[in-house]
């Protein structure tokens, strides 16, 4: 996720002698080599361990988009209130670490809605969702799958795309095994298939309801003539209730800073 970030760094005007901070970074020195710059690293993020880095002088925060609401902002959720979104590529995002009157939404942690969506939908787009107020909607009895999105490009996007998922969900026990599936092939034999299961969203103490949200990048591959299939499997066909479920498709072509 941080190949090709030394790029977005320098188009946001980050100093190549500025020093940055990398949340969830999976090694200690391999993202700030290819971010080209010098800095700190946090691999666990627990409670303390984030809290202790947002002690270091650094102006620029990095964070992968994948992990920034199951391992960051799950653990410290008042980082919500501590960052500027500046710029992001669809797998990382460049913040300036300056406290804010409110806590930001993920998605306008990840600048979604400055971006090119190809598709966005909302909880009462699903069809196969059956309400049960008029805030919320559940699985039909014992349904394993439910279609987010399921489309055909027929010409290739012209920037990188993301699939951002997010959702209040209530399940029937604590930890229902949950997990988002991505899946694109083509009439070739290309096969691509992602993951992201949502049992850490369930850790949090709240039991059977969960605040969930992720993105998931798509490779930078053709698109052309190539399916995006996306579901939440249910592996356990458990009743399952949504509430502000939203699913969105995303170009992003801002890849210079927005909030400089």
């Amino acid at each position: 996720n941080f190949e090709g970030g030394d790029k977005l760094l320098d188009a946001a005007g980050v100093s190549p002698d500025a020093k940055i901070l990398v949340l969830d970074a999976y090694t200690t020195n391999v993202p700030l080599i290819l971010l080209a710059r010098k800095g700190y690293t946090v691999i666990n993020t627990s409670t303390k361990n984030l809290e202790k880095a947002m002690l270091h002088e650094v102006d620029w925060i990095v964070i992968q988009k994948r992990f920034l609401a199951s391992d960051v902002l799950r653990n410290y959720p008042e980082l919500a209130a501590r960052l500027i979104p500046v710029a992001n590529n669809g797998k990382i995002g460049l913040y300036k670490k300056q406290a804010v009157s409110q806590a930001l939404s993920f998605e306008d942690l990840c600048l979604v809605k400055e971006q090119h969506l190809l598709i966005a939908k909302e909880q009462n787009d699903f069809k196969s969702l059956v309400a049960k107020d008029s805030l919320t909607r559940c699985l039909s009895e014992n349904q394993e799958y439910i279609t987010l999105v399921d489309s055909l490009f027929v010409q290739k996007p012209e920037a990188g795309l993301a699939l951002a998922f997010g959702t209040q969900l209530t399940a029937e026990t604590e930890n229902p095994g949950l997990t988002v599936v991505l899946d694109i092939s083509d009439d070739q034999g290309y096969h691509f298939y992602d993951s992201f299961p949502l049992y850490a969203f369930f850790e949090s103490g709240l039991a059977e309801s969960a605040s969930a949200h992720l993105m998931l990048n798509i490779p930078t591959i053709s698109l052309e003539n190539k399916r995006i299939k996306t579901y939440l499997w249910n592996p356990t066909k458990q009743y399952l209730c949504f509430n502000d479920l939203k699913v969105s498709l995303i170009e992003y072509n801002n890849f210079i800073p927005i909030n400089n």
